[in-house]
């Protein structure tokens, strides 16, 4: 893949993801214990708090996504990416763990699915990156 349409791709993946973790952090701000509900947690003040800690994770990544959506510094792109592969495939094996342990229920498998994809994503433009 040329530097040129890497760039391009970069700038559109980087949009997107800061899209999808905005809108993803705010609903944890703002609704966690429909959420939590949604997913089959307990509601109550423990979990409303840790989903409040995740959201506010989640727009410090979009931050993230959307500062360096326009960069050509392939250090700092290639850094948020490993990131995101760490994160994300943390998230995907304590969200499968919670499933197989009852902690969630099985609509934790669309979180779980979220994050794994999230986790191809990352190796998919990981992989693509030119050479510097």
């Amino acid at each position: 893949m040329t530097t040129d349409s890497y760039q391009k791709l970069w700038t559109k993946f980087a949009y997107f993801q800061a899209a999808l973790t905005t809108g993803l952090g705010v609903g944890c701000l703002a609704i966690p214990t429909l959420i939590n509900g949604l997913i089959g947690l307990d509601v109550d003040a423990s979990t409303t708090v840790l989903l409040r800690t995740f959201g506010a994770s989640l727009l410090f990544v979009a931050i993230l996504h959307a500062t360096l959506a326009k960069s050509e510094e392939r250090a700092s792109i290639r850094g948020l990416l490993y990131a995101n592969l760490v994160e994300d495939g943390i998230l995907t094996l304590l969200s499968v763990a919670a499933i197989l342990a009852g902690v969630m229920n099985g609509f934790g498998w669309l979180l779980a699915g979220a994050f794994g994809f999230e986790v191809v994503a990352a190796i998919v433009m990981l992989a693509l990156m030119p050479k510097d």
